[in-house]
């Protein structure tokens, strides 16, 4: 007993079970050397009696009550062959018994029993098979609580296989809802691998003191990878589809845009701004602009829309100007003029 009564106190004795007909109960304290006082039945399955507590004797002599630590029932005929029962057993001070309930030692107990229960730890030995020893340790623990149809469990699982193959796993699930982790080392084709999984619907990194701000996030519900701030890429990234929202033209490569990398009809002459633009051949369709000027001035044409065509450069060969045709030897000389004459 954790609580032992005083000496003179009036204490009350419940049990519950059943004592044969022929028998009777007595109360006695440690050494069982003092009769304190015989049970009655109140009722089927109930016994009961209310007696002062005393001190304990052993050896012919009284023994300090903080001695008195057990209760024990003595079943009288010794030489009696019934068979009695004990179900359960409440002392209580005072005069009035109650309904049984657990003394706070023995829920504190049971709530440690329950804990240990759902504790789960094996140890694996050694064992041997086909003539190879083969070590495996292995450690199980779970805890888990259900409420009103709900069940939710944290289980840790280590392993360790003949020094060569571990592993460690997390798993905490919410009525079927899986969440977890686990890293191991296996050997495959006698080569040690180690892998570490996350098993999640999404799954973050962050820093602490910045709640909800995730740099790196990853969501295997949409399998979709998220970057929170700058990707920095040493090496090479391979990207099937890019849709990026600006790309700029510094970070390309010269010469490695040609035509197969546009799109026909993407590039109008409305997004063209350029000093020069020459080409081999070019279906030009209708042309607008401010003035044109071909071969050095052998070809014009102003913006108030004079033309002149001359077949050389200077008074040699033919010119033809809006006002008339004109026709020189190689000496200059005008030999033919058509059109104004004056």
């Amino acid at each position: 007993m954790a609580d032992i009564p005083n000496v003179g106190e009036a204490v009350t004795l419940t049990v519950w079970g059943e004592v044969a007909a022929d028998r009777t109960v007595g109360v006695y304290n440690t050494f069982g050397n003092r009769e304190l006082a015989r049970l009655t039945k109140v009722k089927d399955g109930v016994y009961r009696v209310t007696f002062d507590w005393n001190a304990p004797i052993t050896g012919g002599r009284e023994q300090p009550n903080a001695s008195s630590k057990n209760l024990a029932l003595f079943f009288y005929r010794r030489e009696s062959t019934t068979v009695s029962r004990i179900d359960r057993i409440k002392l209580e001070r005072g005069t009035v018994g109650t309904d049984w309930s657990p003394a706070p030692e023995d829920e504190a107990a049971r709530r440690e029993a329950a804990l240990t229960a759902v504790t789960q730890t094996v140890e694996r030995a050694v064992t041997k098979a086909e003539g190879d020893i083969r070590a495996v340790t292995e450690r199980i623990t779970t805890l888990q609580t259900s409420v009103n149809g709900n069940a939710a469990s944290i289980q840790t699982h280590a392993r360790s296989i003949n020094g060569l193959e571990a592993q460690y796993t997390v798993k905490v699930d919410v009525n079927g809802r899986v969440a977890g982790y686990g890293a191991a080392t296996t050997l495959k084709n006698g080569v040690p691998e180690s892998k570490f999984i996350i098993t999640a619907d999404c799954f973050g990194v962050g820093a602490v003191g910045k709640a909800d701000i995730f740099p790196f996030t990853v969501d295997t519900q949409k399998n979709r990878v998220g970057v929170n701030g700058e990707l920095v890429v040493n090496g090479k990234a391979i990207i099937d589809n890019l849709n990026a929202g600006t790309i700029h033209g510094d970070k390309i490569a010269a010469n490695t845009l040609n035509a197969n990398r546009i799109r026909a009809g993407s590039v109008t002459a409305r997004e063209l701004g350029v000093d020069k633009l020459s080409a081999i051949s070019a279906d030009m369709g209708n042309i607008s602009g401010g003035s044109l000027n071909i071969g050095g001035g052998r070809f014009s044409v102003s913006n108030t829309g004079q033309v002149s065509i001359s077949a050389a450069s200077g008074n040699v060969g033919m010119k033809m100007t809006n006002d008339g045709i004109e026709v020189y030897d190689e000496n200059g000389v005008l030999r033919v003029r058509l059109g104004q004459l004056s």
